[in-house]
């Protein structure tokens, strides 16, 4: 389950590495732009399966084409 802001839509969720060996990369597209500081927050994802615990979470690069509004998440090596 994904949750976001009211009028923020999350379109796409893209796996871009697997985890072995290194870490797993995730990006998340948005409908529409966010704030870099608010984007890269880390504390602001969750990646878990119902009642799980999250994965840690290493870091959260933004990034905005103008089309694109992608958050790439970094999960710690060996968590995944």
């Amino acid at each position: 389950m994904v949750g976001v802001a009211v009028g923020l839509g999350v379109i796409a969720v893209t796996l871009l590495t697997t985890p072995t060996p290194g870490p797993m990369r995730l990006a998340v597209d948005f409908n529409e732009a966010l704030t870099t500081g608010t984007a890269q927050n880390v504390a602001l994802y969750k990646i878990a399966r119902d009642g799980a615990s999250s994965l840690p979470i290493q870091s959260a690069v933004y990034t905005d084409s103008g089309t694109q509004h992608r958050v790439v998440l970094t999960i710690a090596t060996g968590t995944a």
